[in-house]
């Protein structure tokens, strides 16, 4: 059996409701766009896949009750569209960033990705966060909980390296002079040009 809609008897069914004015419009504007189309259960379940927010939902709905239907029914509402996995770095291309840079990013870099820092951590870091000799960082981090994590001896290298052509004295803020957008711009433009 076939459906089809009529703009007048809907807007006559929303005049007759309880339903608040912003809410007839959201209703009529959805209307709008299934209007001249034959009703089925493929089409409302094509609607919902094309407008998965609530509000189309609820516009079907009374679309749905004003014809009286019987026949079709309303896909389950998820709220949320499915979650898929991460993308992540393989170990070759996070070597093949570091190699793609100079000492400053090359460190950065590796404190990222073997500690899994933040870049906000990263370029928060101060002399004080190190202890070299464990080869370990303690710091601060989300929600003002204090964490220790732990570098290889390839960053340590990098590490000492990096403190003596720098001067950093264990009096100066951060030892690195970047801030967290122009970390966080960097690692985008340099992943791109990697991976690309």
């Amino acid at each position: 059996m076939e459906i089809t809609l009529d703009l007048t008897a809907f807007k006559n069914y929303l005049d007759r409701s309880n339903y608040a004015e912003s809410s007839k419009a959201n209703y009529l504007m959805y209307f709008k766009k299934i209007k001249d189309k034959i009703l089925t259960q493929q089409l409302i379940n094509s609607f919902c896949d094309l407008y998965p927010c609530y509000i189309a939902r609820a516009s079907l709905k009374v679309i749905l009750q004003s014809i009286g239907n019987k026949t079709i029914d309303l896909p389950v509402f998820r709220g949320r569209r499915k979650l898929r996995l991460p993308k992540y770095l393989s170990s070759e291309e996070v070597e093949s960033l570091k190699t793609a840079t100079n000492l400053r990013n090359k460190l950065m870099i590796a404190l990222t990705f073997e500690g899994g820092l933040r870049n906000s951590e990263v370029v928060g870091l101060k002399l004080k966060n190190f202890n070299i000799e464990e080869n370990q960082i303690r710091s601060i981090g989300k929600g003002d909980k204090e964490f220790i994590v732990y570098f290889s001896d390839d960053t340590k290298a990098l590490l000492l390296k990096y403190l003596t052509l720098k001067y950093i004295s264990e009096g100066e803020e951060r030892i690195f002079k970047i801030c967290r957008a122009s970390f966080h711009q960097f690692l985008q433009r340099l992943g791109y040009k990697v991976l690309n």
